[in-house]
């Protein structure tokens, strides 16, 4: 629902507003992304970010944990996400 997803925003900016500073925020970030669920969340959400002028531009590094059979799948997923994210 969109109310949580603003609530979701104004929490975690909140604590990134404590613990980076502006020039921090402005510089390139990385994000290592798995496929799952907590990490493609991760990814766009500082899409969003970044979008919205708050962070510097954002890229993507694909991790394979091998920790689930379906994983191998996994990086043409976030290959595909971040296309359609441009």
């Amino acid at each position: 629902p969109i109310a949580y997803r603003s609530l979701f925003f104004k929490h975690v900016w909140r604590f990134i507003g404590n613990v980076a500073s502006k020039e921090e925020l402005n510089r390139n970030h990385a994000i290592a992304v798995s496929g799952g669920l907590d990490s493609m969340t991760l990814l766009w959400f500082v899409h969003r970010l970044h979008q919205e002028g708050k962070i510097g531009p954002v890229r993507a590094i694909f991790v394979n944990h091998h920790t689930r059979s379906t994983q191998k799948n996994d990086r043409d997923v976030v290959a595909n996400f971040c296309r359609e994210l441009e």
